[in-house]
């Protein structure tokens, strides 16, 4: 089945009487169980593209089918809970909430859902991660690869269908950074639907299919 699947998928800005596309008719497909690596210069489309697939963003035109289900027509509640509950997103920047530990983090997906986090889950995750012992922690306690360790935990929480990364080791030193690109490729291993916007050629080299963007447009490479 595919995991994700856009059909012209297409986001329009416009800027005084001028016409950008930032991502223009692309027709984009990811198995369940693929690991795909999404490459461009800067200025591309990918976050954009990234953005649409995650419904954060609404497509000016086309359709976003998340296990046959277009995602691209539904309502701003219905979409919410579509992000809670099937779509894992991963920031460079990690975008963790200041105030909370590392485990309120974590679980706070579930709790937006109204639901009891799975315990079992949850420490099945925070083992593979390493940061057990960091659960107490506040962001500003955590170094740049537990930060995103700890965004990555809080993706998965829910058990989404398909986990979508925008530059994850973008922030990171190489050392860090190839921590991380590790952990993506165990999670990959096990099973999980992968998506990823990265620089990183050893990500792209090690994924299932490669899909360059150039001026909003998309293809296999």
């Amino acid at each position: 089945m595919k995991a994700l699947k856009t059909e012209g998928l297409t986001k329009i800005y416009r800027q005084g009487d001028e016409t950008i596309y930032a991502v223009h008719d692309a027709n984009f497909e990811l198995d369940d169980g693929e690991m795909a690596a999404i490459k461009g210069a800067s200025g591309s489309g990918k976050s954009t593209l990234l953005h649409l697939l995650a419904g954060l963003d609404r497509p000016s035109h086309g359709k976003i089918f998340l296990r046959n289900k277009d995602i691209a027509s539904l309502d701003s509640k219905a979409l919410a809970e579509i992000r809670r509950r099937e779509i894992g997103f991963v920031y460079q920047q990690f975008n963790l909430v200041d105030i909370f530990t590392a485990r309120e983090n974590i679980i706070l997906p579930s709790l937006l859902d109204e639901k009891k986090p799975d315990e079992k889950w949850f420490d099945e995750l925070t083992e593979m991660l390493g940061i057990r012992d960091r659960l107490e922690h506040l962001p500003s306690e955590l170094s740049g690869g537990q930060l995103q360790r700890v965004a990555i935990a809080r993706a998965l929480i829910n058990r989404p269908a398909v986990l979508l990364a925008d530059e994850p080791t973008g922030s990171l030193d190489r050392e860090t950074a190839q921590e991380i690109i590790s952990l993506f490729l165990r999670l990959h291993s096990i099973g999980t639907t992968i998506a990823i916007v990265t620089h990183d050629e050893k990500i792209a080299a090690s994924a299932d299919t490669v899909w360059v963007m150039d001026g909003g447009e998309i293809k296999r490479e």
